[in-house]
């Protein structure tokens, strides 16, 4: 302790350093960029190769399986997704995710020109490109006009387009809605007969222009010169000069036999926004760049070029996820900042102003000392971050009421504010470091979560352990030193004589919660054996009760959403134009819903995400944007289910000859073998995983044919995977507690008993999620009893310590006695540790985001509704559990005695050796039978 002695000596250097540490946190958070979710980069590569006009059969036997051999080879490969089409074929490559996407991308590329020579020469060049982790892009610039040309439209928005393309943040800028700007020639025949061109020589003629020619160099005594051959079409008059043939009146030009005017390709895709039909410029940010910033830099270069622009181009701006990104960080600061002073309350109330401050002064210091390490790791500042910030904030302070409530019970026996607080740390540094430690190790094999869902959930430990670390820094160093400046606590003398009746004292013999609490825990440890029956007994029947009344189990979460699809399908061969009049129906109804924001209507092409997995018979896709959820009372399921039009049949007439015949509409291979999809979606209180089971058991009684593999993927494979490696980590921690715990404590009864609390807390979330007949999510449930884990057992490890402390200064003090004594001294922190952290997270485990700033309270929002499992489970087993150990640690640390006792009154006790008796008794053992 001559570390602590040292800098309370020199105060002024610690609390300079503690300011230091403070202004940086400050920077690492303003220096963070703001984004609503975690940007997870998955190593995925797609691999697309166009063949005009091969069917998908030919595309598999062509294009498909050249290139997955040599794709198999690659290491890190998990799996290979192809897909032949109609004119197309593309595959999906999965890497494991420790492979980096850019040198999986470099793999690929390396395997594509490997696999060129087995190609078609009429294929087009193979597009490699990394999967986008993002699904619909920062913002979208949408252009409109009715008295504006398709022509002048398309150039306002190419101009926006170049413009924006120039921002350093912006990763590309795509254009939609648009049609191909072409030059068309029509042939006149009686001009070309006249000159005596041939069809092929005007074919010819064509092909051979627009051609980049290089000439090299040409050397003269007067130095070197390059030699440029003008080749390329560049104007419009170009084209008219193209030559044709020559002749003795001279050259006859493609303007000489043909009418040339520049036009459009036929129409082929559409795209309106609220029903209006035009253009639209989707923007995608660059890896790390902030959308936020994305956004505010597209909207303030976009008005600066509003003044170039022909009149009556209109320009809008929808899809703006910066809007959402600020709202949802917003409201999560707002549900920190108010669990902060709910947990402040809390504090000052049982602690006393002066020590409930030094301990409130931890939350702010922890929370910018973890700003710091995220910032370090390049993490941005998105809700996963903010969630393990609000769930560390209630354990946070643990540390800190350990050493402030111990210091203070020492100031009331006449010790110095100094020697009180160096005394408090020298006693409590084990178990804080312990309680700590612990609390890490549970939260450490989520950090080693593979796959995309791991990538993504990795924030949470991460930014956990950033903010317990800086906690356990200000509990032991800097706590201590603010506390030796502040001076002596001023207890009042009824809450002195309290404090010195628990040292020193019969607790039982107290006023108020604590003596009734002694008196009523010293009924109980004097029956532990029926105590710890009782015990049992309810545990057993909670975990029965969880598996006959239980609500099922989910792999993920039903979240409220803003973003919703609809997709159109029609039968028949459609042309586009009786696309657009199908999908102008459903977009009006869809704009009917009051609570729709916006409809961005694409029609031949993938909408906002580019998506290429489309069905057979869908002509369109409508991505809906609905009104903040503060602003609507429905919620989005709700919402969503309004939307599902009338279905019908589609008139269609045609001019032709038709004949029914079945058709190849794609063909898809997972690892070189054949594969056909069946999805399914469940209606609105159906569980998925109740369906998968009923299917299995229908194909147990009707198996199909042996040479087809079945196979349940999506979220039953995902949850499947995930629920075993969470299974593996609740584990592993255990584990890693336990070693913790007996190198703390040297006993294994006790470090057994302190990790007792998890179970407590396991059967804790079961008995709340019969009670409340919640499911069991599998990723946040399971996610909130792995950090439980880490969580319960601090109340044990100091309470604990107390008894072994409390046995160790009085030795003639029974076991009874001691464990009353310890758990009487330790009920206020205790009480005061749970109730900071469930007070921190039962807004949100209530489905509720409070924001005190911002003054705004919203019901079933789209924070709360994410985390409301994750945050219910930490309430329901914190809160059990909590109760339970303060009843059934005593009497198990009072159950060995007691038993011992009771062996010795059944056993006949055991004579001394060498006495009469005993040697009588082994000369009697000695003697042969009969």
């Amino acid at each position: 302790m001559k570390l602590l002695d040292n800098a309370i000596d020199r105060s002024r250097s610690s609390i300079s350093l503690m300011l230091l540490i403070v202004l940086v946190g400050l920077a690492a958070r303003v220096g963070m960029t703001v984004e609503s979710s975690p940007e997870v980069n998955p190593p995925v590569v797609i691999v697309q190769v166009t063949h005009e006009g091969i069917s998908p059969e030919d595309g598999v036997r062509l294009l498909v399986r050249p290139l997955e051999q040599d794709m198999r080879v690659l290491e890190g490969v998990e799996e290979i997704i192809s897909t032949a089409r109609e004119s197309m074929a593309y595959l999906v490559i999965e890497f494991d995710a420790a492979m980096d996407v850019d040198d999986a991308v470099d793999e690929v590329r390396n395997a594509v020109d490997r696999a060129k020579a087995e190609l078609p020469r009429d294929a087009e060049e193979p597009v490699v490109e990394e999967a986008s982790a993002q699904p619909f892009p920062a913002i979208v610039v949408t252009l409109a006009g009715e008295q504006v040309s398709e022509r002048v439209l398309l150039q306002s928005a190419q101009h926006l387009r170049r413009k924006i393309e120039n921002l350093s943040s912006v990763l590309s800028a795509d254009l939609r809605g648009n049609r191909e700007e072409v030059v068309e020639a029509t042939i006149d025949p009686v001009r070309l007969e006249h000159y005596g061109v041939t069809s092929g020589e005007l074919i010819n003629a064509v092909l051979n222009n627009n051609l980049l020619i290089p000439a090299g160099e040409l050397e003269t005594g007067r130095g070197r010169f390059s030699v440029k051959v003008p080749g390329l079409i560049e104007t419009a008059q170009d084209i008219y000069e193209i030559p044709l043939k020559n002749s003795a009146r001279g050259v006859v030009t493609l303007g000489d036999v043909t009418e040339i005017r520049r036009t459009f390709k036929d129409v082929s895709s559409y795209t309106s926004v609220n029903g209006r039909q035009g253009l639209a410029i989707n923007v995608e940010k660059r890896t790390g760049a902030s959308s936020v910033e994305v956004a505010d830099a597209v909207r303030a270069l976009v008005r600066e070029e509003l003044q170039y622009l022909p009149r009556g181009v209109e320009v809008d701006f929808v899809f703006d996820q910066s809007q959402f990104a600020r709202d949802m960080v917003s409201e999560m600061q707002g549900n920190i900042l108010t669990a902060m002073l709910l947990v402040m309350v809390i504090v000052v109330a049982a602690l006393g102003f002066r020590s409930g401050m030094l301990v409130g002064l931890g939350i702010p210091f922890s929370l910018l000392f973890g700003s710091i390490v995220t910032w370090y790791l390049g993490y941005s500042f998105n809700f996963m971050v903010m969630f393990g910030m609000l769930l560390a904030l209630g354990m946070l302070i643990d540390g800190s009421i350990v050493i402030t409530e111990f210091a203070d019970r020492k100031m009331a026996e006449g010790l110095s504010a100094r020697d009180a607080y160096v005394t408090s740390v020298r006693r409590m540094f084990w178990p804080v470091v312990a309680s700590t430690g612990t609390t890490l190790a549970a939260f450490l094999p989520i950090m080693f979560w593979p796959g995309v869902v791991g990538e993504f959930m990795r924030y949470l430990p991460v930014t956990v352990f950033a903010v317990l670390s800086g906690s356990l820094l200000y509990a032991l160093f800097f706590a201590p030193v603010l506390g030796a400046m502040f001076g002596r606590s001023a207890l009042d003398p009824v809450t002195r004589q309290n404090l010195r009746e628990l040292e020193v004292g019969q607790p039982g013999a107290l006023d108020g919660i604590t003596g009734a609490y002694a008196r009523s825990l010293e009924w109980v440890v004097r029956r532990p054996l029926a105590a710890f029956v009782t015990t049992l007994l309810v545990l057993v029947c909670i975990f029965f009760a969880f598996g006959r009344f239980g609500a099922g189990v989910e792999f993920f979460t039903e979240t409220e959403e803003q973003y919703g699809n609809v997709e159109v399908r029609a039968q028949g061969n459609l042309s586009v134009e009786e696309k657009k009049t199908l999908v102008a129906q459903v977009e009006r109804a869809v704009l009917e819903v009051p609570e729709v924001r916006v409809a961005y209507t694409a029609i031949g092409s993938g909408g906002l995400s580019g998506n290429t997995e489309r069905a057979p018979d869908q002509i369109a896709n409508i991505l809906v944007e609905l009104l903040p959820a503060q602003e609507r009372e429905r919620r989005s399921r709700e919402i969503f289910a309004d939307l599902n039009t009338p279905r019908g049949a589609v008139p269609v007439s045609s001019f032709v000859h038709t004949e029914a015949r079945p058709e190849v509409d794609k063909i898809e291979r997972i690892d070189g073998t054949t594969r056909m999809q069946v999805k399914a979606d469940v209606q609105e209180g159906v569980l998925a995983d109740d369906k998968v089971r009923e299917i299995r058991a229908w194909l147990e009684e009707h198996p199909v044919d042996g040479e087809v593999d079945l196979l349940f993927r999506g979220a039953d494979e995902e949850q499947n995977e995930s629920l075993s490696f969470l299974a593996v980590a609740f584990l592993l921690s255990l584990f890693l507690m336990f070693i913790l715990l007996v190198t703390q404590f040297n006993s294994f009864y006790q470090s057994l008993l302190i990790l007792s609390s998890v179970v407590m807390s396991t059967l804790g979330v079961m008995l709340g999620l019969t009670l409340t007949q919640s499911t069991f999510s599998v990723i946040m449930t399971g996610v909130g009893i792995v950090a439980l884990a880490g969580i319960v057992v601090n109340n044990n490890i100091v309470l604990i310590d107390t008894y072994n402390h409390v046995r160790g200064a009085d030795p003639e003090l029974p076991p009874a006695g001691a464990a009353v004594k310890a758990a009487a001294q330790r009920l206020r922190p205790v009480f005061l540790t749970t109730a900071t952290t469930i007070l921190g997270l039962l807004p949100l485990a209530l489905g509720v985001s409070v924001d005190m700033v911002g003054r705004n309270i919203v019901v079933g929002g789209v924070i709360a509704s994410f985390w409301v499992k994750l945050a219910s489970a930490i309430v329901y087993g914190l809160t059990f559990s909590t109760l339970l150990t303060l009843i059934v640690t005593p009497v198990m640390l009072v159950l060995p005695g007691r038993l011992r006792e009771l062996l010795r009154s059944v056993l006949p006790p055991r004579r001394p050796p060498g006495t009469r008796e005993a040697r009588a008794e082994r000369s009697v053992e000695a003697e042969p039978d009969g």
